[in-house]
């Protein structure tokens, strides 16, 4: 299975089992300013005495593609993880899941949220020497709008004889002019849209794509080198802008690996025999192995977690995903609680829907009635009497758990009367597939919708970015409903809580009652390392606050505080 998740996605954000956001949307405040504007006044909260120097490997869940420009990349949890080492968002959210600056200073609004200024620090500088001002925030932010994928996230921004309002102030402040009222813009900021890389790069990589495999920007890690498929290696930044608890700059590590593995057990496996430190994990077997095995450090973390799901292409005029009825066959014949026990081993609880516990909108009751295969062969003879047999591509990547549920769903559908092809690919080529829309592309395997507000999955779900097959985009079933996208659009005008809740929970009533996919579990991640690693819940915010752990999607796994103990 796998996660787009930033590729934005959210993409999302998400936060560990010891500070759990709330169950509603927070308001947005009119302004978010750190406590300090001394970058060196950052310091980690006391997590024992961190140790100077050592090496770290960790094991990836898969490849990043066309790495690591962030208006280019295609940005999963693995390439969060590599990207964060590197590059740094505006802001992030701290361990209650609010927004908080941090290469920004502030980030105020107007009272109408038509206008948002972005302060940004002062003193910084890239790896390269480039100065951070507004002018490297004006640069990434057009790239981000003109970019395929990062313009769907900023369709908002108003655009002047078709130039992003955008504009840099003076040397420290950046004024982003809306077309509407957009109350969560900031939320963008801490996603793959926010992260910030040295305007000299970048030119660079406009010149010579290869140079776009060398990052630069103002992060802990300074690139080294980069194998695609094998190894990407950063080297200490002994100019980091934050110090650890010893009053010294961060990170205390020298060097840090990053290895993709796709196979879950396969990256256990190696965490067990040494070859690898630390390991982002999500199937159920490993994490319930993990609780008992004292060789193992195992952080879980699941709320504001994604969904796992069957994502249903419903773009081509002739799919039978188009027929509502068919759709909810498929979730009326896919036996979720079997898939949770077989393959997640219990660990994981069973979802009815996008908006896992604690997510604005999740309901114990959305309407999904779940599992009835009765229900589900009715509908494949009433389908089938006026259109001839059912026949659908499953697609999954090259993952055991994937495959074992794979030949579970295959087997229930079948027994409804559909026929039932699985098809294997690498995590690439899925993500390549649900972005472009590909022909192949009928049901796939997917892991997405994790966060902290419903205008997080505007771009999955409206039907403005709903791009017909062939061009980019995050509404990666390409799914029309008007009923949503009036939800969607509602929600982006007001930054009332309740009824930002209210919205919310008719959002996850509406994507129920047309069965647009069919949820299976919600996700529990494991950050499970080597026990004398230390240091992956200390970090804090620029303004003090714990810092959330993973930031953007579950499972990106922090580095700049991590030390080996003595």
């Amino acid at each position: 299975m796998v996660a787009v998740a930033a590729l934005a996605a959210s993409a999302c954000g998400s936060s560990d089992d010891a500070a759990s956001p709330t169950n509603s949307e927070s308001p947005v405040e009119p302004a978010i300013s750190a406590d300090s504007t001394d970058p060196s006044a950052t310091t980690l909260a006391t997590a024992g005495e961190p140790v100077r120097g050592g090496r770290l490997v960790v094991g990836l869940e898969g490849e990043t593609q066309d790495a690591w420009v962030p208006s280019a990349v295609q940005c999963a949890v693995s390439c969060g993880t590599v990207l964060r080492s590197v590059l740094e968002p505006l802001a992030v959210r701290n361990a209650d899941g609010e927004i908080e600056p941090y290469l920004a200073e502030s980030i105020e609004p107007t009272d109408d949220f038509t206008t948002w200024t972005i302060t940004t620090r002062t003193g910084l500088t890239f790896h390269d020497g480039t100065p951070f001002d507004a002018d490297a925030v004006v640069d990434n932010l057009l790239r981000q709008s003109a970019s395929p994928t990062g313009g769907l996230r900023l369709l908002d921004v108003e655009k002047i004889d078709d130039v992003p309002a955008i504009v840099a102030v003076d040397d420290t402040t950046v004024e982003v002019t809306m077309s509407r009222p957009w109350s969560d813009f900031d939320a963008q900021l801490t996603t793959i849209i926010g992260i910030i890389g040295s305007p000299t790069w970048l030119a660079a990589a406009d010149a010579d794509p290869s140079v776009g495999a060398q990052p630069v920007g103002t992060g802990p890690f300074v690139f080294d080198s980069y194998t695609p498929g094998e190894s990407y290696v950063g080297t200490r930044n002994e100019d980091y802008w934050r110090d650890g608890t010893d009053g010294e700059p961060l990170p205390y590590l020298d060097e840090v690996e990053f290895r993709p593995i796709d196979d879950g057990l396969a990256r256990a496996n190696a965490l067990r025999a040494g070859d690898i430190d630390i390991a982002m994990v999500d199937d159920g077997e490993t994490i319930l192995d993990f609780r008992d095995d004292d060789s193992v450090s195992s952080l879980e973390q699941t709320a504001g977690g994604e969904t796992f799901y069957l994502l249903l292409h419903s773009g081509q005029e002739d799919s039978p995903l188009n027929n509502r009825d068919v759709r909810c066959a498929l979730v009326a014949a896919t036996d979720t609680a079997q898939i949770s026990d077989v393959v997640a081993f219990g660990a994981l609880e069973v979802a009815n829907g996008p908006f896992s516990p604690g997510q604005p909108g999740h309901l114990d009751d959305n309407g999904n009635a779940g599992y009835e295969p009765d229900v589900a062969a009715q509908l494949v003879a009433d389908y089938e009497a006026e259109n001839g047999p059912l026949s659908l591509t499953y697609t999954i990547a090259n993952d055991s758990s994937a495959r074992t549920q794979a030949q579970l769903v295959q087997q229930t559908w079948q027994d409804a009367g559909i026929d039932v092809e699985i098809r294997e690919v690498d995590i690439g080529t899925m993500i390549n597939d649900a972005i472009f829309g590909a022909d192949e592309f009928e049901v796939i395997s997917f892991r997405f919708h994790g966060g902290y507000a419903l205008d997080e999955q505007y771009i999955a779900w409206h039907s403005s970015v709903a791009a017909p097959a062939g061009s980019p985009s995050f509404n990666f079933g390409r799914l029309r409903d008007p009923e949503l996208d009036v939800l969607l659009d509602a929600n982006r005008q007001t930054d009332d809580p309740a009824e930002k809740e209210q919205i919310a929970q008719d959002a996850n009533r509406r994507m129920a009652e047309q069965c647009w996919m069919v949820p299976t579990q919600w996700t529990t991640w494991a950050l499970a390392s080597d026990p004398d690693l230390t240091g992956l819940e200390s970090d804090v915010t620029p303004a003090g606050s714990p810092m959330l752990v993973s930031q953007e999607t579950p499972g990106v796994i922090p580095v700049a505080s991590l030390w080996w103990e003595a």
